[in-house]
């Protein structure tokens, strides 16, 4: 697991040891930044963070914020040593709760994000519940794209999104959805 690209392009990541971590696969991150482009001035939310390699490739690429959310202490601790070997110092928060609990926290705190990265365990349906969590609060920023990863055998398309699906890519077992908000189109 590597950064793949801007400034901190090709250095290496820590992985977590814990058995429910599924790392975004190079291809699959390749493939997310080659459709959202880099991140200049955005500020991202990567939730279900894991060691975070896509808020900190967001970084790499010229995000101004990433802000961290997990709710496993192992996952926590290998991202926070991630930061500290990139020698990462600002420009990031970290947030150990649940996502439920994070996106009604960041609406009350007016939080606001271009990029909103969904990388959940995939035996679990949390992706639903987030899209759907997201369009119940307003913390994407009115030109903002969310990014998600679901497995592949899920059939999006018999989903009501409440976003308009901009772009949906399959990458062996796992598929990114990219969305946006129905009035952004």
């Amino acid at each position: 697991m590597r950064i793949i690209g801007g400034k901190l392009g090709g250095r290496k990541l820590l992985a977590a040891k814990n058995f429910h971590y599924r790392p975004t696969l190079d291809i699959v991150k390749e493939g997310i930044f080659n459709i959202v482009g880099d991140c200049e001035r955005d500020i991202v939310l990567d939730l279900f963070s894991g060691t975070g390699s896509l808020g900190i490739e967001a970084l790499s690429r010229g995000a101004d914020k990433a802000v961290f959310v997990d709710s496993d202490f192992s996952s926590i601790s290998v991202l926070k040593k991630n930061l500290n070997i990139l020698k990462v110092n600002n420009g990031f928060e970290i947030f150990k709760m649940d996502f439920r609990q994070f996106v009604s926290y960041s609406s009350k705190k007016k939080m606001k994000f271009n990029k909103i990265f969904i990388d959940p365990p995939f035996k679990k349906k949390y992706w639903i519940e987030v899209i759907n969590l997201l369009s119940k609060y307003d913390i994407l920023e009115k030109d903002g794209v969310i990014i998600v990863e679901y497995p592949a055998n899920v059939d999006v398309m018999k989903e009501d999104l409440p976003f308009t699906i901009i772009k949906n890519k399959k990458y062996g077992n796992t598929c990114i959805l990219i969305l946006k908000g129905v009035n952004n189109v």
